[in-house]
């Protein structure tokens, strides 16, 4: 709705693995948007005219080098307006929602559905800070900080919580076993000596 404010405060992770994103607009915004999509292992068509004399490097993207056309919806999961024209992003969003399409305005987010939070990501651990679309600067900056707290032994300590999780987790005791056990192991335990590098401590644990 035009003129909301922005109240983006329903985080969800999605999974993007062979679905279809449409980017418009191929600036410095949109690209990152591409680069992250691919990160996802989402299939993205990307719109806008530069393309026509310079398509996106890699093939694995579809470049349409000329203006959007709202049939480049078609098929689409997710949709991006990163134009530097305000009236062409008000557009693709109004085009977007009459698909049930959700969409993310780059430059007034609040007129978009969503907003993307500012993200760390190392393997399977993401770290995402998010100003419901306000101050994306804060939202970065917050993120850095909180980034540096975060060691990479986490990230080999999750890898293990996983194979432990999924090797002993049953339907009778799985509330309790999640909730408290691996709670227990991973704050009690694991953590500290991942952080020492004691592989062999761990594997005795």
């Amino acid at each position: 709705m035009a003129g909301r404010e922005a109240r983006f405060n329903y985080p969800i992770m999605l999974d993007l693995c062979g679905r279809l994103a449409v980017v418009v607009g191929a600036g410095p915004v949109g690209l990152r948007k591409v680069r992250r999509l691919l990160q996802a292992d989402a299939r993205v068509r990307l719109v806008d005219p530069l393309l026509a004399a310079a398509p996106y490097p890699d093939p694995v993207v579809e470049s349409l080098g000329r203006e959007f056309d709202p049939a480049d919806l078609h098929g689409a999961y997710l949709v991006f307006a990163c134009t530097n024209s305000s009236q062409c992003n008000r557009q693709i969003v109004v085009e977007a929602r009459q698909r049930g399409l959700l969409c993310n305005r780059v430059d007034r987010a609040e007129e978009g559905d969503f907003a993307l939070p500012a993200v760390m990501q190392r393997g399977d651990l993401t770290l995402a800070v998010s100003t419901g679309g306000g101050s994306p600067a804060l939202a970065a900056e917050l993120r850095d900080r909180l980034a540096e707290q975060v060691p990479e032994s986490w990230v080999f300590s999750l890898a293990l919580l996983v194979k432990i999780r999924q090797k002993l987790l049953t339907v009778e005791i799985g509330d309790k076993y999640n909730q408290q056990v691996l709670r227990r192991l991973m704050l009690e335990h694991l953590l500290p000596l991942a952080e020492q590098g004691k592989l062999k401590e761990i594997d005795k644990l």
